[in-house]
Protein backbone atom coordinates (compact mmCIF):
# COMPACT_ATOMS: atom_id res chain seq x y z
CA UNK A 1 0.00 0.00 0.00
CA UNK A 2 1.41 3.22 -0.79
CA UNK A 3 -0.24 5.19 2.12
CA UNK A 4 2.99 7.36 2.95
CA UNK A 5 2.20 8.81 -0.56
CA UNK A 6 -1.10 10.85 0.16
CA UNK A 7 -0.60 10.62 4.13
CA UNK A 8 2.66 11.74 5.94
CA UNK A 9 3.22 9.46 9.41
CA UNK A 10 1.58 11.19 11.99
CA UNK A 11 4.30 12.09 15.12
CA UNK A 12 5.83 9.85 17.05
CA UNK A 13 4.15 11.06 20.19
CA UNK A 14 1.34 13.18 20.96
CA UNK A 15 2.02 16.40 22.70
CA UNK A 16 -0.71 16.72 25.31
CA UNK A 17 -0.14 12.57 26.76
CA UNK A 18 2.93 11.43 25.16
CA UNK A 19 0.92 8.48 23.97
CA UNK A 20 2.15 6.78 20.56
CA UNK A 21 -1.34 5.67 19.09
CA UNK A 22 -1.38 8.72 16.92
CA UNK A 23 -3.22 8.97 13.23
CA UNK A 24 -3.47 11.24 10.96
CA UNK A 25 -6.96 13.16 10.58
CA UNK A 26 -8.24 12.74 7.10
CA UNK A 27 -11.44 14.65 5.22
CA UNK A 28 -13.32 14.55 1.91
CA UNK A 29 -14.81 11.72 -0.43
CA UNK A 30 -12.34 8.29 0.23
CA UNK A 31 -11.18 6.89 -2.58
CA UNK A 32 -10.01 2.91 -2.44
CA UNK A 33 -6.59 3.45 -1.13
CA UNK A 34 -8.12 5.95 1.65
CA UNK A 35 -11.18 3.17 2.40
CA UNK A 36 -8.75 0.72 2.74
CA UNK A 37 -6.89 2.79 5.50
CA UNK A 38 -9.91 3.66 7.11
CA UNK A 39 -10.95 0.35 7.62
CA UNK A 40 -7.19 -0.98 9.04
CA UNK A 41 -7.80 2.29 11.23
CA UNK A 42 -4.56 3.66 10.06
CA UNK A 43 -6.05 7.14 9.44
CA UNK A 44 -9.46 8.88 10.69
CA UNK A 45 -11.65 9.99 8.54
CA UNK A 46 -13.91 12.87 9.23
CA UNK A 47 -16.28 12.35 6.29
CA UNK A 48 -16.59 15.64 3.60
CA UNK A 49 -16.92 18.64 5.59
CA UNK A 50 -13.62 19.99 6.55
CA UNK A 51 -13.81 22.86 9.56
CA UNK A 52 -11.91 26.08 8.77
CA UNK A 53 -9.16 25.04 11.21
CA UNK A 54 -9.02 21.34 10.93
CA UNK A 55 -7.08 18.96 12.81
CA UNK A 56 -4.19 17.29 10.94
CA UNK A 57 -3.55 14.43 13.97
CA UNK A 58 -5.29 12.90 16.66
CA UNK A 59 -4.94 10.61 19.68
CA UNK A 60 -6.54 7.17 20.41
CA UNK A 61 -5.46 7.09 24.00
CA UNK A 62 -6.31 11.04 25.32
CA UNK A 63 -8.21 12.02 21.95
CA UNK A 64 -6.55 15.15 21.54
CA UNK A 65 -6.65 16.90 18.38
CA UNK A 66 -4.12 19.02 16.58
CA UNK A 67 -2.86 20.58 13.52
CA UNK A 68 0.72 20.27 12.71
CA UNK A 69 2.40 23.06 10.88
CA UNK A 70 2.46 22.57 6.70
CA UNK A 71 5.40 20.80 5.27
CA UNK A 72 6.32 21.92 1.46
Amino acid sequence: MRLKRYFPPPPVECPYCGNTSVLAVTYGYPSPTLQDAIERRQVEHRGCMMPPEPPTHACQDCHYEWREPRTS
